[in-house]
């Protein structure tokens, strides 16, 4: 008896940016969308979840103004954060919406420069943080932010990209 191969998942990522001069200096689409499923697959398999055979998630990038706004809020911080998660609830997960992530890029950008990682890396990186967000994971407890911090830098490794966490 033959077994029937499982199907691949499909995967879409929805880039939208705060306004066009945001573009400038953000990784390709065809590589934050390579990079996010990597980490959602990655991320799922780890948790012994299992995704939808299609799936989708937003990516938007923001200015300082944008970001603040949206830390405040949500998360009742009076400033501009690197990168927001918000998960689906479960129904919109059911369905394949994962959530939304906002990337802040004058924060991106500021850290990059001050930590002396390439601005795409580092991009990159809180993408795969904030998808590993959007499946559960965190980092409030040492032993879950190891856990989050390992599988990270392993998704990363496989984009030639050096475990963010070394350089600390």
């Amino acid at each position: 008896m033959k077994t029937q191969a499982k199907p691949q998942p499909q995967f879409e990522l929805a880039l939208s940016f705060g306004n066009q001069s945001l573009r400038k200096g953000v990784p390709h689409k065809a590589t934050l969308h390579a990079v996010l499923f990597t980490a959602l697959c990655a991320g799922a398999k780890q948790k012994r979840l299992r995704l939808p055979t299609t799936f989708a998630l937003a990516l938007r990038i923001v200015d300082e103004a944008e970001g603040l706004a949206l830390n405040h809020q949500y998360r009742h911080k009076t400033y501009a954060t690197n990168v927001l998660s918000f998960p689906a609830d479960s129904l919109a997960i059911k369905q394949g919406w994962l959530g939304d992530i906002v990337v802040c890029k004058a924060v991106i950008e500021r850290e990059a420069l001050a930590q002396h990682k390439p601005l795409a890396h580092h991009y990159l990186h809180m993408c795969v943080h904030a998808a590993l967000h959007l499946l559960g994971f965190e980092h409030e407890v040492e032993a879950q932010a190891n856990q989050m911090e390992q599988l990270e830098a392993k998704v990363l490794a496989r984009f030639e990209i050096s475990d963010p966490y070394l350089t600390r």
